[in-house]
């Protein structure tokens, strides 16, 4: 636990101390709101949150907080905007009887810290958190992939599955559709062990690639491709499925339900979704390309 106030050996991490201070301080929100309110206040004025989509649940979920958000807080902290926030709450709200429970819940070992210094402690305690997160080593292969993407570069490819998937999904005709010449040996390479995947992709590619690849591209022309930030994000997630998964129908699946995610769109887009993943299984971003 938390030694007096030297932070260094630090147990807490983001998600413990939102959900900790949403039981505590906040009466009318839960969880996500608070988050968002919270982090806005750490924030010097005029500085996006940078949570700054209704996506982000998952981080109150003892996930890691990626690293380009704690970067964005730590380099734009405000450390009396915050302190001030905090006293604010416990000044104008019924909040006398949660101070104890406060100070036992994050310093059980410091006697010292009342209600006249509980809100700079805690602002402490939060600043401590951002700086550990971007001292850990993130160890899961895959799951890192947010260290070189922007927070711009992953909203736009949010923006584009999303397009994509309900362009897909509204199609109602093969007349909207040019076929794709691929090779049905290669993609068999890659699916050597699941007949029916690989007959489905081969499908799905020969049908609706050249549409997809319509909305992953800003020029049409022949032969283009996907943004790098775009490619690079479907891959870095099938590496992440690849190293605890080797059913690839699972991947497939796993990939279609992340689409589905980061579009916000509901399991009745399943089908248009596969057919994105589809795509990139295309691309080589998914399935390993086979070796000669």
């Amino acid at each position: 636990m938390i030694e007096n106030q030297n932070y260094t050996e630090l147990k807490i991490n983001f998600a413990d101390f939102i959900n900790r201070l949403d039981v505590f301080l906040i009466k009318d929100t839960k969880g996500v709101d608070f988050m968002y309110e919270l982090v806005s206040n750490a924030l010097k004025d005029g500085v996006s949150n940078p949570f700054n989509t209704k996506n982000n649940s998952r981080y109150l979920n003892n996930e890691k907080l990626p690293k380009p958000r704690a970067e964005v807080i730590n380099e734009n902290f405000d450390k009396e905007k915050l302190t001030e926030y905090f006293q604010s709450i416990f000044d104008n709200g019924d909040n006398d009887d949660n101070v104890n429970d406060l100070c036992e819940e994050f310093f059980p070992t410091n006697p010292n810290i009342t209600f006249s210094n509980l809100a700079q402690e805690l602002t402490k305690l939060f600043q401590a958190i951002i700086r550990n997160r971007l001292l850990e080593k993130d160890t899961r292969p895959g799951e890192n992939y947010e260290e070189t993407i922007s927070l711009e570069e992953e909203k736009d490819f949010e923006n584009k599955i999303k397009e994509t998937v309900k362009a897909i999904y509204a199609i109602a005709s093969s007349d909207e559709l040019k076929e794709h010449p691929i090779s049905a040996t290669y993609i068999a390479k890659k699916i050597p062990d699941d007949f029916l995947l690989q007959d489905d992709v081969q499908h799905k590619v020969t049908k609706f690639f050249s549409k997809i690849n319509q909305y992953f591209v800003e020029e049409q022309r022949e032969g283009a491709m996907p943004a790098d930030f775009v490619t690079k994000r479907v891959h870095e997630q099938y590496e992440a499925l690849k190293e605890t998964c080797n059913d690839k129908l699972e991947i497939f699946n796993a990939l279609t339900g992340f689409f589905l995610t980061k579009a916000k769109l509901p399991d009745e887009y399943n089908r248009a979704a596969q057919c994105v993943v589809a795509y990139f299984v295309q691309l080589c971003e998914v399935f390993d390309v086979p070796t000669e």
